[in-house]
């Protein structure tokens, strides 16, 4: 045995090579694990999710920034951007919609009591059953 604790008698630990790499059925050697998966399934499972379509577009950009900086692509990460994206437009129209729709929280129609105060004037009104106080 030498000052370094190894001599030529002894076994040098062994050092990771490309044979020890994994390799796939046909023998070939397999890339491993595709970094930011988690995030990009994530991405797409959250861009569904009412109100958590921000995060997923969050965590798909995560899973693509980990993939390209592994020279990857990351579909899943790619699929949840576009559905986030896709999805959260459509959320803004449906309640640019809704707002100008005249529908409120109430369940009455704002728009109607405008145009009937704007027909009716100040004070309180009752027009087809339903009580109106314009101010």
């Amino acid at each position: 045995m030498t000052e370094t604790g190894w001599d030529s008698t002894t076994a040098a630990p062994a050092r990771a090579t490309a044979a020890s790499a994994p390799t796939d059925a046909a023998g070939e050697r397999s890339p491993g694990p595709l970094p930011g998966r988690a995030w990009g399934i994530a991405s797409l499972v959250l861009s569904f999710v009412p109100l958590l379509q921000l995060v997923g577009l969050a965590a798909g950009v995560v899973g693509l920034v980990l993939a390209s900086r592994a020279g990857r692509r990351n579909r899943f990460a790619i699929a949840g951007i576009a559905v986030s994206i896709l999805l959260t437009i459509a959320a803004c129209a449906f309640v640019v919609l809704f707002a100008f729709s005249g529908y409120g929280i109430f369940g009455g129609s704002v728009g109607s009591v405008v145009t009937v105060c704007s027909e009716l004037g100040r004070g309180e009104h009752v027009v087809d059953g339903l009580s109106y106080t314009c101010r």
